[in-house]
């Protein structure tokens, strides 16, 4: 997956959310996915941004959260994406095994 347009941040991104954006954006540029760690670094974030949301003022909390429900919305997009692909692949990994199995069972015969 190619998220080099992908943009998380936003004028309200704490530094620590800088951070795991960054996280984030790696593992969705690498050349083989690790769901585990992509889980990891969405559940990190997401406890994050529930502490961080407690801890500021109303104002900064509006901005913060008009801007992050943008970037949400990005990143299911995204994972959304990816999970389409994977559910493809497995598809024509299935019809590709029946074929065989069609083939060696006529040639058996």
């Amino acid at each position: 997956m190619n998220s080099r347009n992908l943009q998380l941040n936003h004028p309200h991104t704490p530094d620590t959310l800088r951070t795991l954006n960054s996280e984030l954006l790696s593992l969705l540029d690498a050349d083989v996915l690790d769901e585990a760690k992509l889980l990891a670094v969405v559940t990190e974030r997401d406890d994050f941004i529930k502490t961080y949301l407690a801890a500021v003022d109303d104002v900064e909390c509006k901005d913060f959260v008009k801007c992050e429900l943008i970037t949400n919305k990005k990143i299911t997009e995204v994972v959304c994406s990816l999970r389409k692909e994977s559910l493809s692949k497995i598809y024509d990994l299935i019809k590709g095994r029946k074929a065989v199995e069609k083939y060696k069972k006529k040639n058996v015969e």
